[in-house]
């Protein structure tokens, strides 16, 4: 049976909140001629929201100061999403970060640093917005045969961890990372390792080395018509 096509709810925060969603430390909505936007009113802004079921949560948002570059991080329940620094007098496009959550009672919080300081110069909030998916994608750990299973990075509660790329996206058919760093690290918990592998895609040609304890056992080649499935073992 197929999997079902994933639901996405967008709640756009640059005009609007919805009943029942509290959204603090951020300005009513100001127009610059063109775009909408929000002004910081401290270092912090929260978002307070209920989720009647579990389901992957991101953030979208773009900072533009005219004098000094800005800092935001993102937390969301206590857990880190992200940090991002805006370029002074540049809008760059804008970050999109996010985590699978359950049920229930959730806080987002952002704060705002200039040169590690609160800021003191205007700040403006651009692309302000939540999007919501379900269902969400299988499993971390799925049995795929007799003391074998399968572990899944990018999926709720992987005991997988990834060093090398950008934040939990989803590009409205796929969960993906953004490769960030030439080198990518994939860790897993203690124990043997069969095989693993990760499907990478780029607008350009590519090559991709993987290495084990230093040591090459694959290297392929992709571009913009073929991604490729470097594997290790």
């Amino acid at each position: 049976m197929a999997a079902p096509e994933p639901t996405v709810t967008t709640v756009d925060l640059r005009t609007d909140v919805p009943a029942g969603w509290i959204l603090a430390g951020l300005s009513e909505p100001k127009f610059d001629g063109v775009n909408y936007y929000r002004v910081p009113q401290a270092d912090r802004s929260t978002l307070t929201f209920t989720l009647d079921a579990a389901q992957f949560v991101e953030l979208e948002y773009q900072l533009y100061s005219p004098v000094m570059a800005v800092t935001a991080t993102a937390v969301l329940d206590g857990q880190p999403l992200g940090r991002r620094t805006f370029p002074a007098g540049k809008f760059e496009l804008p970050e999109r970060t996010g985590a699978f959550v359950n049920r229930g009672v959730h806080k987002l919080t952002m704060t705002y640093l200039c040169d590690h300081k609160p800021c003191t110069v205007p700040v403006s909030q651009y692309w302000t917005q939540v999007r919501m998916v379900q269902p969400m994608p299988a499993t971390a750990r799925q049995g795929v045969g007799l003391h074998t299973e399968r572990l899944v990075l990018n999926a709720p509660g992987t005991p997988l961890t990834v060093s090398g790329t950008g934040p939990l996206q989803f590009d409205g058919v796929n969960f993906l990372r953004r490769v960030t760093d030439r080198d990518i690290q994939l860790a897993w918990p203690e124990g043997k390792l069969l095989n693993a592998s990760l499907y990478v895609y780029a607008p350009q040609p590519f090559r991709v080395t993987t290495r084990v304890q230093g040591q090459v056992v694959d290297v392929q080649r992709g571009s913009k018509l073929k991604g490729c499935l470097p594997p290790c073992h």
